[in-house]
């Protein structure tokens, strides 16, 4: 490894680099800076929205570096400095009334992005905890503005107008495994399955998750596979850990990705990706 140039870091967000309170901690902020200042590129891998990244690319200066932001599990690749998102396979009308309707079989509550919204098919009690949820928030914290962008809707399908890159399903941790088994045995090889909790899991097409953007990305400029270092903690990063030579997990992703890894570094408390960075004595021509 002392013996490959590294050019492109492609991170993810949620449990990997941001903290507890979801913020980029400071010095890793300055580190990241300073990594891009001597030419090393940076991607911000997520299976966020689009909308809900544009604050931690601001704070490590994507713009300024030609960086990019891999969204929705890869169905996004956005470069930050030309202000342009390059879209791979979508879940279309059919797709999305199989899983809805296959998620209500199973107690499952589903939601999908739109715009800087997430529209959740919510009907009742839920729709008015959303209701009163929006009208008390003040978004002094990330958690209360990410649940200001949710938005209650009686028939996702219509809201959605038949497409999404994503679909997410929360319930029961029961209903989540029986419905991830109903999928493995009824729709394999069609879907690109997520448990990213107990609680949740996302669904993407196939062939769409954070690895095949960020190849596509090193394809077009130029980059090597070992020119890369990827990191991350959980179901939506194994991709990358597969496809990347110079993978690491975090100390607190789950055990199952952990042994995707190549090495694993501290945990995203402890700012385990600049901890690795910094000791790894990667950047050397």
């Amino acid at each position: 490894m002392k013996s490959t140039k590294i050019k492109l870091l492609g991170i993810d967000l949620d449990g990997t680099l941001l903290d507890s309170n979801e913020h980029i901690p400071e010095k890793t902020k300055s580190f990241l800076i300073q990594l891009q200042q001597q030419g090393i590129r940076i991607v911000l891998c997520s299976g966020r929205s689009l909308f809900e990244m544009h604050r931690y690319a601001e704070d490590i200066e994507l713009h300024k570096y030609h960086g990019h932001m891999i969204y929705t599990n890869g169905f996004g690749l956005y470069d930050c400095t030309q202000k342009r998102s390059y879209t791979f396979p979508c879940l279309n009308k059919e797709d999305l009334v199989f899983l809805t309707q296959t998620g209500r079989l199973f107690h499952l509550i589903p939601y999908a992005p739109d715009g800087d919204y997430y529209y959740v098919e919510a009907r009742s009690f839920l729709r008015k905890a959303i209701q009163i949820g929006n009208a008390i928030n003040r978004q002094k914290t990330p958690f209360q503005q990410r649940y200001a962008h949710l938005k209650p809707t009686v028939d996702l399908l219509q809201q959605c107008n038949g497409e999404a890159g994503k679909l997410c399903l929360c319930g029961k941790p029961s209903s989540i495994r029986r419905m991830k088994q109903f999928l493995d045995t009824h729709a394999k090889d069609k879907y690109n399955l997520f448990p990213v909790s107990s609680v949740c899991i996302e669904i993407n097409q196939r062939n769409v998750d954070k690895a095949q953007a960020l190849l596509h990305l090193c394809h077009k400029e130029n980059i090597q596979n070992t020119e890369v270092i990827v990191f991350g903690n959980s179901a939506n990063d194994r991709p990358l850990f597969v496809s990347f030579t110079h993978s690491v997990a975090m100390k607190n992703a789950d055990t199952i990705t952990k042994q995707f890894a190549f090495a694993q570094t501290n945990t995203n408390k402890e700012e385990g990706v600049r901890h690795y960075l910094q000791t790894a004595d990667l950047f050397v021509s």
